[in-house]
């Protein structure tokens, strides 16, 4: 943290942080850094959430449709490739 303050010498520098355990260790940030920590349950403030988000929308999205469906669901082809079928679903993915 303080090796990054010292890039942007000569402006103030803001670390913004969630509640997550990894996040909240015993961490004495330098005199010229801020810790601000988002409020629980905030992922409209997360941008990493809200990435994680649309990823699994789109991701649900295209699942969803019926060829995919058919093909995660092909128990023969699971059993041609000799692997279980939670196995081929994942090879499908």
């Amino acid at each position: 943290m303080n090796a990054c303050a010292q890039n942007v010498a000569g402006n103030e520098t803001i670390f913004i942080y969630d509640g997550a355990p990894a996040h909240r260790g015993a961490v004495s940030p330098a005199e010229e850094i801020s810790l601000r920590m988002l409020p629980p349950y905030s992922p409209f403030l997360n941008i990493v959430e809200n990435a994680i988000s649309a990823l699994k929308a789109a991701i649900k999205n295209d699942i969803s449709r019926p060829e995919i469906q058919l093909e995660m669901n092909n128990r023969v082809m699971a059993c041609q490739e000799r692997i279980p079928l939670g196995e081929y679903r994942k090879r499908v993915f």
